[in-house]
């Protein structure tokens, strides 16, 4: 389906789409430096990053934070994480759940992250500025190490994912003024009642808004998948 206009500012290393599930940890005893990730292939994340100081190896049907989260599906991933589509269980909603890597400096970086964005999201009217609302941090102790987990609001596509679906022809001009508007009343926001700069702003950071039908779509489908590949392994031999 088709993405709403309204677009909100994401903070860095926003994810691109994937959808498998995560590997399992590929046993190395390195300590807490990563391998770089490799950018042949943008669908998925480099599966050597899946050790020590790196990706937590999400799985289907996982509960975070003492079962308050339960995954879905995956819906993203970057350089610093994976992002998994979850069930609060608690507040009975979807949220997007952001799993760091947990190499030290990833760890630092998210702590500094947080700390923004629990300024945003406690700033007055910040629901009606376009920017993305944190609802959760805390903390997973997983076999590569502890992992800063974010939970998120769950948004669509961003805006790069757009710019490729029109084959880099260019979007329509009243699209593009309502894209510059969100962008821009966000980005006033931050500066004028926060005194926060951004310094990451691209397409990849800027996301779209999702129509409550189409957040419902995605939970469903999700769900479906999961109880298809529950039923596939109960009947693998």
């Amino acid at each position: 389906g088709e993405e709403e206009g309204e677009e909100e500012l994401a903070g860095e290393d926003s994810d691109d789409a994937a959808l498998a599930e995560s590997p399992g940890p590929e046993g190395e005893d390195g300590g807490e430096e990563e391998i770089d990730a490799d950018d042949d292939d943008e669908d998925y994340e480099d599966l050597k990053d899946y050790r020590k100081g790196g990706y937590h190896p999400v799985k289907i049907g996982e509960l975070f934070k003492d079962a308050a989260y339960e995954v879905l599906t995956k819906i993203g991933w970057g350089h610093f994480s994976t992002v998994w589509l979850a069930w609060d269980r608690r507040a009975d909603r979807p949220v997007a759940l952001k799993i760091q890597k947990s190499a030290q400096r990833y760890s630092e970086a998210a702590v500094d992250e947080i700390e923004l964005l629990k300024q945003v999201a406690a700033s007055e009217r910040a629901e009606e500025r376009n920017l993305v609302l944190l609802r959760d941090s805390f903390v997973h102790r997983g076999v590569n190490g502890k992992h800063h987990v974010l939970a998120f609001e769950v948004l669509g596509d961003n805006l790069l994912a757009l710019i490729k679906e029109s084959d880099y022809q260019g979007l329509p001009l009243a699209a593009v003024r309502v894209m510059a508007s969100c962008v821009l009343r966000a980005l006033h926001h931050l500066h004028k009642r926060l005194s926060i700069i951004h310094t990451d702003l691209k397409p990849e950071n800027v996301l779209l808004t999702l129509a409550p039908e189409q957040l419902d779509a995605l939970v469903r489908r999700a769900r479906a998948d999961a109880e298809q590949a529950k039923r596939e392994a109960a009947a693998a031999p």
